[in-house]
Formats: C-alpha cells, sequence, structure tokens
C-alpha cells in the first residue's frame, strides 16, 4: 500500500523486479535462519515443524477441495515457526516485512501437482537438517526452495 498525503491509500502491484527482489532477500534471510534453527531449536519445535511439514505433504498429495488454502495456513506457519526457533527478533522482523502472504499466495495458485509436492518435500528434508542439526544442509534446503518459488513465480507472469 502506498500512501499519498491528502489523497489516501492506494493498493499498488509487484514489478517483476520487485518480486524477484523479494524471493532474493528471502533465500538469504530465510537460508540463514534455517541454519541458526539447526543449531538452536528444541525438540518440540523441531516435533511442530515436522508435524507441519507432514500434514503440508499429505495435503499436496491429496488435493482435497480447498486444498490450497490449506497449504498456504501450513506453509506460512512452518516458515514462522522455524524463524521462532532462530531465536532472533531481529530476522523475524525483518522476514515480517518480506513475507508478503498475496505474493506467497498467488505463487501457490500457479503451482502444479508436481510443484506442490517439491516444495513439502522441502519442508519435510529442511526437517531432516534440523534433526540433524546440521546448519548448512538447513540453509542450503532453504535457498532452494525460496529459489524453485521464485522460479515458478517467474513463469505464472
Amino acid at each position: 500500500v502506498d500512501f499519498t498525503p491528502n489523497q489516501g491509500a492506494v493498493v499498488t502491484e509487484w514489478s517483476i523486479e520487485d518480486a524477484d527482489e523479494i524471493f532474493q532477500l528471502r533465500a538469504m534471510l530465510e537460508s540463514y535462519g534455517a541454519g541458526r534453527a539447526a543449531s538452536r531449536a528444541s525438540a518440540e519445535q523441531i516435533a511442530a515443524l515436522r508435524a507441519l511439514a507432514e500434514r503440508q505433504h499429505d495435503e499436496s498429495v491429496r488435493r482435497l477441495p480447498g486444498y490450497l488454502e490449506r497449504i498456504g495456513e501450513l506453509n506460512n506457519l512452518f516458515h514462522r515457526r522455524l524463524q521462532e526457533a532462530a531465536g532472533s527478533g531481529r530476522l523475524s522482523r525483518a522476514l515480517a516485512a518480506l513475507l508478503e502472504a498475496p505474493l506467497v499466495m498467488k505463487t501457490f495458485l500457479n503451482y502444479s501437482a508436481d510443484d506442490l509436492q517439491r516444495s513439502a518435500a522441502h519442508h519435510l528434508e529442511l526437517v531432516r537438517a534440523l534433526e540433524a542439526r546440521d546448519g548448512d544442509w538447513a540453509a542450503s534446503v532453504m535457498r532452494s526452495h525460496v529459489l524453485a518459488a521464485r522460479r515458478t513465480f517467474q513463469h505464472s507472469r
């Protein structure tokens, strides 16, 4: 939303460059957060992330009516919980400005069945990296995850 004094607010569209920049920043910051989470997440946090990832994977395979909305909610919750596990308020605040729900949901609307399953598989692999306490692996998977979403978004425009 752009605010103009004495004129009000206008909802703006993302340009291709804006969206690309958001995805690039997310790839950097979220991969950093995933790496941090690998050494900081509690067993309970990892178990909660596993449950979310498994539910998302199930939704991506079954694709029952309303599945895209459920996947979107599960995805957002997974990413928020992963940020919490990273234990950095600064990182969470920086990512809050980048995780634009309409942009994420628009991306999901253009996912093929294979794209949905790949995304869910990334979440499962991220959980395995956290369980192994391997920050490099977690960061690598998250970077791939965000860049794959960027590619899908680019091809939908």
